[in-house]
């Protein structure tokens, strides 16, 4: 087959600029061609193998939405466009392929245009907007609208990253390293990255569930949407198949091309998932208790300070801690002072420093539940260390139990 150069060019779809490529090869022109929904991030240059190996089967068209426009187009906004596109281009009905973001565009046109729809392949997608993801990624806007682009940059990607799992997930830290320079030195990535997020804040929830062939995928240690989240996407879906991408995590189309490009294929092809490596299959109707809690949570009860930067500091009580949250306990005299807040500075005077997080989820007695947010690599890995450390004492000290029993 002819090498495809992955070149995207402009193309006016009524009064919107979208980029689009196509990898059209003569022995499959004929069969139902995949639009495969990319963006800056995921640029076409970066998944050649994943283009290349679909290519083999059918047409494949790459599409990118237009972006800087302040049009404040939703999510199914755009799946109108890819229609209007389709319309333009004279195909009639397709498969299509989407990752993170545009995972909400595919799912949309899906369920509003069935008889265009051949199979649907999605990763990174959720039902709803989990609250504590919905705090981070506001503030991480703030530090936009403020001006502070490299901190909002490195905000998003330590949110899109399991950095606590970087040594689990491959190609991690060289992708994180390459991902923070290219989209804080490109205006293009940090648009992108802004409109999208005010699309997914926005976001009121998946409308009603396709009925086409769908495939979703989870990274295994994807945080930002996690795997039993995408499960119970899967489980609205009549003819859906649920998979887990070992080693990968929500940018896993990046991280394992082979594997991703491997399933999509052989889905495309109506062929056994279950008999390939780094995946794991599940029926929708089950899905593992012990995998639904992806991170275990080590008790501290350690005394430590909420600080809102109005000068005074509430004492709390740290109940359980692991990297990316914690449980507190304040008496309901404390409670009430932090009624009505809910982005504060948690200080641990034994350690001589801070992190911020948000209070999510408050109890009538006093319990609190918080995210961290981390937006600074050198701040984030020493605070994981803090957390190893908290976890291997605690796993030293079980040890010690069992050997005593």
């Amino acid at each position: 087959m002819k090498k495809f150069k992955m070149s995207m060019y402009p193309i006016q779809v009524k009064k919107w600029v979208l980029k689009h490529g196509q990898l059209v090869n003569p022995s499959n022109a004929i069969k139902t061609p995949v639009v495969y929904l990319v963006s800056s991030i995921h640029k076409e240059q970066a998944l050649e193998k994943i283009i290349t190996n679909i290519g083999k089967d059918a047409p494949v068209y790459l599409v990118e939405f237009p972006i800087g426009n302040n049009e404040n187009l939703s999510f199914s906004d755009l799946a109108k466009i890819l229609s209007l596109y389709l319309d333009q281009v004279g195909v009639s009905k397709v498969h299509i392929m989407a990752f993170g973001f545009e995972s909400f565009i595919a799912h949309s046109f899906a369920s509003n245009y069935p008889e265009r729809i051949g199979k649907l392949m999605v990763g990174g997608i959720v039902e709803n907007v989990r609250e504590s993801n919905r705090l981070i990624l506001q503030e991480g806007l703030n530090s936009y609208f403020r001006g502070e682009k490299e901190h909002f940059v490195t905000s998003v990607l330590l949110n899109f990253f399991n950095f606590g799992q970087r040594e689990k997930v491959s190609r991690s830290e060289d992708l994180i390293s390459s991902l923070n320079d290219k989209m804080s030195n490109s205006d293009e990535d940090i648009t992108y990255l802004k409109e999208n997020i005010e699309r997914y804040l926005e976001f009121e929830g998946l409308e009603r569930s396709p009925f086409c062939e769908t495939l979703i995928m989870a990274g295994e240690y994807d945080r930002f949407t996690t795997p039993y989240e995408s499960f119970s996407v899967a489980k609205r879906i009549p003819k859906a198949e649920f998979v887990i991408v070992n080693h990968a995590d929500h940018l896993g189309v990046i991280q394992m091309q082979d594997v991703y490009s491997r399933l999509v294929r052989r889905f495309l092809t109506d062929k056994p998932l279950n008999r390939m490596k780094d995946v794991e299959v599940f029926e929708r109707t089950t899905y593992p208790v012990e995998k639904i809690r992806m991170e275990p949570r080590f008790e501290l009860n350690d005394v430590a300070f909420l600080d809102s930067g109005n000068g005074v500091f509430v004492p709390i009580n740290i109940v359980d801690i692991n990297k990316y949250g914690c449980k507190l306990y304040t008496s309901f005299k404390d409670h009430q002072s932090v009624q009505g807040e809910n982005k504060f500075y948690l200080h641990f005077p034994k350690e001589n420093w801070k992190v911020e997080l948000f209070l999510f989820e408050k109890s009538g007695e006093g319990h609190f539940r918080a995210v961290f947010r981390h937006c600074d690599w050198d701040s984030t890995q020493s605070f994981e260390s803090y957390v190893d450390t908290i976890g291997h004492g605690q796993l030293g000290e079980n040890h010690q139990k069992d050997q005593a029993a």
